[in-house]
């Protein structure tokens, strides 16, 4: 949203394996401090993937 960071720029990355109901992924992420949240899944990982999301449950499954 082109807000700026309060914790500073971000400048270092991690490559993971992620699964999620047996769907196993390579994936790039920015490391940075996101309060209580453990990792951030973007739009367009969201709009690509179109997983069913559980908003009451906080769950998200294929």
């Amino acid at each position: 949203d082109g807000t700026l960071n309060k914790n500073g720029a971000i400048n270092e990355f991690v490559i993971l394996l992620m699964e999620i109901d047996g769907h196993v992924e390579k994936i790039h992420l920015a490391v940075t401090n996101l309060g209580n949240g453990k990792m951030f899944l973007g739009h367009e990982w969201l709009n690509k993937h179109n997983p069913k999301i559980d908003w009451k449950e906080l769950k998200l499954t294929f």
